[in-house]
């Protein structure tokens, strides 16, 4: 007997979460049954190494950027900010973020503005 996955879904109750990213796109394995439901296997995998929940702020980080990597070995915990600072230095090395592209002068104008935005200022 063979089982039709829906789209996304991968087999024994976990699915691909797909969020849209300004830069690219993310998959991170997702639990979609159980007491567990909802819950991200890689803050899953990082609780039961630390032995408790994250705490608020806390974030983990795939080390290789792999998101479906999720063995502990690639997972490090890291405060919300250096997080970001990892993933705007991956983001620059892949060449999806230039340093003149997320600016913000030091005489208090506004960064660069994208597509779609008020042209309030203008």
């Amino acid at each position: 007997m063979e089982k039709k996955e829906r789209e996304g879904e991968v087999a024994y109750g976990t699915v691909v979460n797909v969020p849209k990213s300004r830069w690219r796109r993310q998959a991170y394995l997702r639990i979609k049954a159980g007491p567990q439901r909802d819950r991200y296997v890689h803050e899953l995998v990082m609780e039961a190494i630390l032995g408790r929940e994250l705490l608020p702020g806390e974030t983990v980080d795939h080390e290789d950027g792999n998101t479906l990597n999720n063995r502990w070995t690639n997972l490090v915990l890291r405060d919300r900010a250096e997080h970001s600072r990892v993933e705007l230095a991956r983001r620059r090395e892949r060449g999806h973020v230039t340093d003149d592209a997320n600016t913000s002068g030091s005489d208090g104008e506004a960064g660069t503005r994208g597509v779609g935005s008020s042209g309030a200022d203008e």
